[in-house]
């Protein structure tokens, strides 16, 4: 994306404390494909370091979907 993507604004600790602490902070809204397939935000690519070929593990979580990086 270079220096057309979005900006992160913010510490990445203080971001990461509040996913922690149970608050929700929007991290970016995607379009699911025909495929199937939806883009991580960049935003939350770089504060939980999703590089390609990482795993991402979903959840159902009291009637919500989760995601996590796989350890």
């Amino acid at each position: 994306m270079g220096s057309m993507g979005i900006k992160y604004k913010g510490s990445l600790t203080a971001v990461k404390n509040m996913v922690r602490m149970g608050k929700r902070k929007a991290l970016g809204m995607t379009k699911v494909t025909v495929k199937f397939s939806a883009v991580i935000p960049v935003e939350a690519r770089r504060i939980f370091d999703i590089k390609a070929g990482d795993r991402l593990i979903w959840y159902l979580e009291d009637g919500k979907l989760v995601v996590e990086k796989a350890p």
